[in-house]
């Protein structure tokens, strides 16, 4: 393969971006496992721009938090129930040979697991994890290698991941969508600048993921059915730094590029970039904000603790020490 000077230049600027694009992700999302325990909690204050938030999603009420916490070199996944503050282990790699690189989302009733052994390794297998409690997996892929945590269809059905290529013709990077045992393997979104953060919609028929641009960032969402992609957010000057999707909309996260105060904030927006909401002013960084299905309750970590945020009575209530959220069930 030959390259002349002027290919050597924009590979040394996509390079950049990568690194860039990695550290704001491992910060935001992906690697919860160095986190370390932290009981403070931030004063700031949440001011929500509506008047109040009525139940959807048939609405149906959601009380149980599930959520991943780091106890040192394993681990856990653990529930919290709303009304009672009572909290159960689900599952743990404390006693697994290989141990937990990455989380999904909630798909059905169980999240992925990228295991691999202890240590940095370029690839890991791809187990599910049941959410009932007793502790099982099942390992669905032998080898895997993404760039960013999966994403697991609403059904669990569905599994969607980015990969990157640097080969000449391929060169970019790519959302896959496939069945959960990797078969049916297709691409479904491309582009040569960074993506990140990807999330189905409740139904299943749609993907979002954030493109990183020389200038911020934007939301682009494709419909499965078509893969005809849309942009519908852009940022100037701002970066994404994470993005969820639930019946009550697109939620995500970002901050100035240049961002000496280390601020975040939340908005939401529905799937065409309307009804734009700025959730949250935060003084510090915040991830993984998560507004519950039922449109209740706003979710974030701060510090390494999980926050839960009562959008009707304006309360913000410190609940557990977490380091990421997984999603929410009846």
């Amino acid at each position: 393969m030959k390259n002349t000077k002027g290919q050597n230049k924009v590979i040394i600027f996509i390079i950049a971006i990568i690194i860039i694009t990695a550290g704001a992700y491992w910060l935001a999302k992906g690697n919860f496992l160095s986190n370390k325990n932290q009981p403070s909690l931030s004063d700031s204050q949440i001011s929500i721009n509506e008047q109040s938030a009525q139940p959807n999603d048939a609405h149906q009420v959601f009380k149980t938090l599930f959520y991943a916490v780091n106890q040192g070199e394993n681990i856990n996944i653990s529930t919290i129930n709303l009304e009672s503050l009572q909290k159960k282990l689900i599952f743990t790699d404390a006693d697994e040979t290989l141990k937990i690189k990455r989380l999904s989302n909630i798909g059905g009733n169980s999240v992925l697991a990228l295991m691999g052994p202890k240590g940095d390794v370029p690839t890991a297998a791809l187990y599910s994890i049941s959410l009932d409690g007793k502790g099982n997996k099942t390992k669905l892929q032998n080898e895997v290698t993404t760039l960013t945590s999966p994403s697991l269809s609403p059904d669990g059905k569905n599994i969607s991941l980015i990969e990157f290529s640097n080969a000449e013709k391929d060169f970019g990077y790519s959302v896959i969508s496939e069945n959960l045992d990797g078969t049916d393997k297709k691409i479904v979104y491309k582009n040569p600048s960074p993506l990140s953060f990807l999330t189905f919609k409740q139904d299943g028929a749609k993907l979002a993921v954030v493109k990183t641009t020389q200038s911020g960032s934007e939301i682009i969402i494709v419909n499965l059915a078509d893969l005809k992609p849309q942009t519908i957010y852009k940022t100037q000057d701002e970066q994404i730094s994470y993005l969820n999707w639930t019946s009550s909309g697109l939620t995500f996260s970002k901050s100035p590029t240049k961002n000496a105060k280390n601020t975040t904030d939340i908005y939401s927006c529905d799937e065409q970039g309307n009804n734009l909401k700025k959730i949250s002013a935060l003084s510090t960084v915040k991830t993984f904000p998560l507004i519950s299905p039922d449109g209740l309750n706003l979710t974030y970590i701060s510090k390494n603790n999980l926050i839960l945020y009562n959008i009707n009575e304006a309360k913000e209530q410190n609940l557990t020490v977490a380091s990421q959220i997984l999603g929410w069930l009846p």
